[in-house]
C-alpha cells in the first residue's frame, strides 16, 4: 500500500513540474508578444516617413544638386530620411514606451538614455569592443569583427589598405535597451527611499539605475554582438546566394507567425538588420555628410536606391552612382555598370516584393471564397465584411482582420494559405521584381515604391524600362487571384470546414451585420457598447492592465480560464487569443484603439458609469 502511495506521489509531482514548465513557456510566449506588439509604435511612425522619403527623393532627382527643384525636394526628403537615419533610437523609445505598465514619457527617455549609452559604449569606434577584440582575428592590422579590410593596389604598384568600421547593433540594440529600460521602469518606478534621499524616490530612481544596468549590459553586447553580427552577415550572405528560395521561406514562416504576433521579430532582421552585400561583398552608401556607411536592412536599401544614390564596395575597389561606376584601383570607368547595377544584383527589394501579390490579390482571394461558401442566410453578412477587409488588404496591406477571421477556425484552410504564399513569394522574387514599402504590402506602397523599381527591377522584369517589374507584380496577382480563391472552395468543401458564416459558424462578422440578433445599435455608439459586453464578459476586477496593437485589443487580467471564444464572437469580435494564463487578446482591426480608449475612460472614471453595470453587478452579488 505503501508503495502504491509512493508511486502515486511521484506520479503526481512529474504532473505539477508538468504544469509548471507549461505555465513558464506560456509566461515567456505571452513576454515575446508584448515585445512584438510593442514594435507597432515605432512602425506606425514609418508610413509617414516613407512618403516623404519617396516623394522627395523623387522630386530632387528631377533637377541638378542646389538647384530649386533640389531644395525643395531635400525639405521634404530630410524629415523621412531622419526617420530611418535614427531607426535603432526611434525602437529603443517606442519599445521602452509600450512595455511600460503606465506608458509614461518616463519610460520612454529612460529607453533614449539606455541606447545613447549602448551606442557610445559600444558601436563607436574606439569603444569597448575595440578595447576586446582589436588583435582577435586580424588581417593587416585591423579586427575582422570590427572592420572590413580591404587591400587595394594602385597603379603605380603600391597597396593602400582600406578598413571601414562595420559594427553595426541595429534595431536590435533599440529593442534590447527598449526592453531592460520598460522592465526596470516597471520594478523600480514605484520605490520609496529614505526621507534624505526622497528626491530620488519613485520614477526619478529609474535613470540613475538605468546608467548602472547600461554599463553592464555594454560590457555583456560587446563581448557577444560582434561575434553574432559576424554570423549574421554569414546568414544573409547564405540566403542570398539563391534569394528566390530564401525569400520564399521567409514570406511562408511570417505568415504562419501572424498568430502569435511573433512575425514583428523576424521582420526586424530582414527589413532593418540584414546586411546587404554583392557576392558576398558589403556594400557601403554614402550618406548626407559624404561618409559611407554599411548599407543594412531590405527596406532602408530600397527606400535608399534612389536617383542620388552613392555607393561602394571597398573589398573589389568600386565606386558607383546612378550613372557611372568607376575602378577605385585604376581610376578608370566600368563600361555598362552603374550603382543600380550592383544593387539589383544583391537582389535589393528580395524580402518584401513577394509580399504584394499576396495582400493585393491572394488574401483578398480566400476572403471572397469564404464568403461564397458561406450559408444562404448569412451570405451576405460574411460578403460585407470580407469585401471590407479585402479592400483593407489591397489598398493598405493591414492583413490581420481578414486573417483572423478564419485562421483558429479553420486552420488547415490558414497553412495552405500561408504555404501557397511562400510558393508565390518565391516566384515573384525569381522575376526580378524589386518593389519596397514603408509600411506593408498594399496598392499604397505598390505605387509608391514605382520610381525606385524603375531603377532596381532586373532579369526577367528589366523590359519596358525598367516597367516591366510593375507589370509582373500585377500579373502574377491577376493569375493567383483565382488560384487561391479556387483552392480555398476545395478545401473548405473537401474537409467540410466552419469557415465564418457556414455549418453553424455564426461568426463575429455576421453578428455585427445583424443588429437584432446581438443588440448592437451599428449607427450609435456601436464600439462603446462593445467596451461595456467585453468588461461584463471578462469581469472588471480581473482586468488588470488595458492595451491595444493596430488590430487587438489587448489585456492583463488574473484568470483568462473562464473565457470562451465564442463568447467574445458574440459581441461582435472577429476572434480570441488567450496566450498564457494571465492574456486575452481580442482581434478586431484597427477600431481596438477606440475599444480600449473607452475602456480606459471607464476604469478612471467608474463611478460615471455605473448604470451601465447595474445588471452585471447584481449578477455578481447572486454569485
Amino acid at each position: 500500500m505503501e508503495e502504491k502511495k509512493l508511486v502515486q506521489n511521484k506520479s503526481n509531482e512529474k504532473t505539477i513540474i508538468k504544469e509548471k514548465k507549461q505555465k513558464e513557456k506560456f509566461s515567456f510566449l505571452s513576454f515575446l508578444q508584448k515585445i512584438g506588439k510593442s514594435l507597432v509604435y515605432p512602425i506606425a511612425v514609418l508610413p509617414a516617413a516613407a512618403l516623404a522619403l519617396r516623394i522627395g527623393d523623387a522630386i530632387s532627382g528631377a533637377g541638378d544638386m542646389y538647384s530649386g527643384i533640389w531644395w525643395f525636394g531635400w525639405i521634404i526628403e530630410t524629415p523621412g530620411a531622419i526617420i530611418f537615419d535614427n531607426l535603432a533610437m526611434i525602437f529603443g523609445v517606442g519599445v521602452a514606451f509600450g512595455l511600460a505598465k503606465d506608458h509614461r514619457g518616463e519610460a520612454a527617455l529612460v529607453g533614449l538614455i539606455g541606447y545613447l549609452g549602448l551606442v557610445a559604449l559600444v558601436q563607436n569606434e574606439h569603444s569597448l569592443t575595440s578595447l576586446i577584440y582589436d588583435n582577435v582575428l586580424t588581417k593587416d592590422g585591423y579586427s575582422q569583427l570590427l572592420y572590413y579590410v580591404t587591400e587595394v593596389t594602385n597603379p603605380d604598384g603600391t597597396t593602400t589598405i582600406y578598413a571601414t568600421w562595420l559594427l553595426n547593433l541595429g534595431v536590435f540594440g533599440g529593442i534590447a535597451m527598449g526592453i531592460l529600460a520598460a522592465w526596470l521602469y516597471n520594478k523600480f518606478s514605484d520605490i520609496q527611499l529614505p526621507k534624505a534621499l526622497g528626491f530620488f524616490s519613485g520614477r526619478r530612481f529609474v535613470p540613475m539605475v538605468m546608467l548602472l544596468a547600461t554599463l553592464l549590459f555594454s560590457f555583456l553586447m560587446a563581448i557577444i554582438w560582434p561575434w553574432f553580427q559576424l554570423a549574421l552577415v554569414e546568414l544573409a550572405y547564405g540566403l542570398l546566394y539563391i534569394p528566390w528560395l530564401g525569400g520564399g521561406v521567409y514570406i511562408a514562416i511570417n505568415r504562419l507567425l501572424i498568430p502569435t504576433g511573433l512575425h514583428q521579430v523576424l521582420n526586424v532582421f530582414f527589413w532593418f538588420q540584414m546586411p546587404i552585400t554583392w557576392e558576398g561583398n558589403q556594400i557601403f552608401i554614402q550618406d548626407t555628410t559624404g561618409t559611407f556607411v554599411p548599407m543594412f536592412g531590405d527596406i532602408n536599401a530600397f527606400l535608399e536606391s534612389g536617383s542620388n544614390v552613392v555607393i561602394a564596395i571597398p573589398e573589389i575597389g568600386v565606386v558607383a552612382n546612378s550613372d557611372i561606376a568607376y575602378d577605385i584601383n585604376t581610376g578608370t570607368e566600368i563600361p555598362d555598370r552603374t550603382a543600380f547595377t550592383y544593387l539589383q544584383e544583391a537582389n535589393v527589394g528580395a524580402f518584401q516584393v513577394g509580399f504584394f501579390p499576396i495582400m493585393m490579390f491572394g488574401l483578398p482571394a480566400v476572403g471572397l471564397a469564404i464568403a461564397s461558401q458561406a450559408d444562404k442566410e448569412y451570405r451576405k453578412s460574411v460578403y460585407a465584411f470580407m469585401i471590407t477587409a479585402a479592400a483593407v488588404s489591397f489598398l493598405t496591406g493591414i492583413t490581420e482582420p481578414l486573417e483572423f477571421s478564419f485562421m483558429f477556425v479553420s486552420p488547415l484552410l490558414y497553412l495552405a494559405y500561408a504555404l501557397l504564399s511562400g510558393v508565390v513569394g518565391a516566384i515573384t522574387i525569381a522575376t526580378g521584381a524589386s518593389f519596397g514599402f514603408g509600411f506593408s504590402a498594399g496598392a499604397i506602397d505598390f505605387g509608391l515604391s514605382v520610381p525606385n523599381s524603375l531603377n532596381l527591377s532586373h532579369g526577367i522584369s528589366s523590359y519596358a524600362n525598367g516597367w516591366g517589374g510593375f507589370i509582373n507584380v500585377l500579373l502574377i496577382g491577376i493569375i493567383v487571384f483565382p488560384i487561391y480563391y479556387l483552392m480555398s472552395i476545395l478545401i473548405i468543401k473537401k474537409f467540410n470546414l466552419a469557415t465564418p458564416g457556414r455549418g453553424g459558424n455564426i461568426s463575429g462578422i455576421i453578428e455585427l451585420g445583424e443588429d437584432e440578433k446581438n443588440g448592437i445599435n451599428s449607427k450609435d455608439d456601436k464600439y462603446f457598447k462593445m467596451t461595456i459586453e467585453t468588461i461584463k464578459l471578462v469581469g472588471k476586477d480581473n482586468i488588470t492592465d488595458i492595451d491595444n496593437c493596430i488590430t487587438r485589443l489587448r489585456l492583463s487580467v488574473k484568470d483568462n480560464s473562464n473565457l470562451k471564444k465564442e463568447d467574445a464572437i458574440k459581441i461582435g469580435y472577429t476572434g480570441l487569443i488567450a496566450p498564457g494564463t494571465k492574456s486575452l487578446q481580442f482581434i478586431i482591426g484597427p477600431e481596438s484603439e477606440i475599444i480600449a480608449k473607452d475602456m480606459k475612460e471607464i476604469f478612471d472614471n467608474w463611478e460615471d458609469y455605473q448604470d451601465y453595470f447595474k445588471d452585471y453587478d447584481d449578477k455578481v452579488k447572486e454569485k
